[in-house]
């Protein structure tokens, strides 16, 4: 029937909606996870540039490495 049909589109499209609001929802969540893990990303390599400075004047001062 006409009506069971319509009835049955509404409850595909009620379904296909759904599934798009959790993929939206899972996308963001995805987002911002990347920028947190960009964020520490930064931030080793902020503090491994410290430590290989660290250890260069280390070297030096120590005489290593000099030819």
């Amino acid at each position: 029937t006409e009506g069971g049909s319509a009835a049955r589109m509404q409850t595909d499209m009620d379904y296909i909606k759904r599934g798009v609001d959790e993929l939206r929802l899972e996308a963001k969540d995805q987002g911002r996870r990347f920028d947190e893990l960009s964020e520490r990303v930064t931030r080793v390599e902020e503090s491994s540039k410290q430590a290989h400075k660290r250890l260069d004047g280390m070297e030096q001062r120590r005489g290593v490495g000099n030819d």
